[in-house]
């Protein structure tokens, strides 16, 4: 139990509490709160897990690699997607590259074992795309507000797929989840103690793929359906969809109404997540998911 305290809650919180306090002392916030998600995670998978490796035997364990791989993809995005010379395309390009080698990895199992090539194809070029459209929805809407409300939406998000994932039968999984939500409550913690002077950017490409790799790994190996997943994504994607119409509001009217629809569709999708498991007969329950070993 003291493991999984501060495997999931304590050093994830304090790692990126670290991170982003020492790379935003300057008077211009630097992006390394991506950096420090992904340090979070790293650090929360060698807890729990006792180890790291390479290449990992499951699939759980490429979620840390997947928030590595995230964090550089979102550093190389923001530079591309930066005014002047914004190359938007290019963004997009890098970030759908890394969820498909995210979902390659994740899904190596079912592509040896159960798939077609064609299906791997498929899955793998949905998955590319979910990932950068889940992205770009956190990123468009985490640049309407400020750092803290940023960083407190993506903890929210990352804490809403954790439930969902216990619910669904991975209580690994969800913890995983859990520390990429400790780890944005760590770095929110800074951006309230310094008024919102924190980038929070850098952070959607990390938090937003590893949710999106977390409930891939969720439908593949333990009983995660599409519509909780489906209802996660639709939180970033309902506040990204109304910017236009709220950036038209007053400030606080404009949050409020951002605020209320994430929550609406996190609370649908643990609520629906909570239907699922509970509607099941308890003998139905087999306990040990398995994840993807080969």
């Amino acid at each position: 139990m003291t493991t999984v305290l501060l495997g999931v809650a304590l050093v994830p919180a304090a790692v990126a509490a670290a991170v982003v306090a020492l790379a935003g002392r300057g008077a211009v916030p630097r992006p390394w709160t991506g950096a420090a998600v992904a340090a979070a995670a790293v650090a929360s998978a060698a807890l729990v897990s006792g180890r790291l490796e390479l290449v990992p035997g499951d699939a759980a364990g490429w979620i840390p690699h997947v928030a590595v791989v995230a964090a550089a993809a979102g550093w190389l995005a923001g530079r591309f997607d930066r005014p002047p010379a914004a190359r938007p395309a290019l963004a997009w390009l890098v970030v759908a590259a890394a969820a498909a080698l995210a979902a390659a990895a994740l899904s190596r199992a079912a592509i040896r074992y159960r798939w077609t090539p064609a299906e791997a194809g498929g899955w793998i070029a949905a998955a590319a795309a979910a990932g950068a459209i889940v992205w770009r929805a956190l990123a468009r809407a985490a640049a309407a507000v400020d750092a803290r409300a940023a960083l407190a939406a993506y903890a929210a998000l990352a804490g809403a797929t954790g439930a969902v994932l216990g619910l669904a039968g991975s209580a690994r999984l969800g913890m995983l989840a859990g520390a990429i939500a400790s780890a944005s409550a760590g770095a929110w913690a800074v951006a309230v103690a310094r008024r919102g002077r924190v980038d929070a950017a850098s952070a959607a490409a990390p938090v937003a793929l590893a949710c999106v790799a977390l409930a891939l790994t969720g439908g593949l190996y333990a009983e995660l359906r599409a519509l909780p997943a489906a209802l996660l994504a639709a939180g970033p994607l309902a506040v990204a969809a109304v910017e236009p119409i709220a950036a038209r509001w007053p400030r606080r009217r404009a949050l409020a109404a951002r605020a209320a629809l994430l929550a609406v569709a996190l609370a649908a999708a643990v609520g629906v997540a909570a239907r699922d498991r509970f509607a099941e007969p308890a003998a139905a329950d087999s306990g040990d998911v398995p994840y993807g070993y080969e």
